[in-house]
């Protein structure tokens, strides 16, 4: 599998999928609602909003105190993605759609 970040996201669907499951521990639950979110806020571009995913896991992955699995809680990971995305100016500003 593909390993240098920068290529990771022209990888097939399932595969980029499972890139995200290795490096972050994420579901594949979590991270379609990540997509969907990014999507629904105007991320359209397919290769900009993986980008984003993998900037917005690896943000909160080094965060993480064990390192190894991200742990949004119930109802958290919607106020992590607004809060990410309001920081760092992608929604709205023409940066990430």
């Amino acid at each position: 599998m593909v390993e240098k970040k920068d290529m990771v996201i022209h990888l097939p669907d399932l595969s980029f999928v499972q890139w995200c499951e290795k490096s972050f521990g994420l579901n594949r639950g979590v991270y379609n609602t990540i997509d969907a979110w990014f999507y629904e806020n105007g991320v359209k571009d397919i290769l900009k909003r993986r980008k984003l995913i993998v900037y917005f896991l690896n943000h909160y992955h080094q965060n993480q105190s064990d390192g190894k699995r991200i742990k949004f809680g119930q109802g958290r990971l919607t106020s992590l993605l607004s809060e990410y995305s309001n920081r760092r100016g992608v929604i709205g500003t023409g940066k990430g759609s």
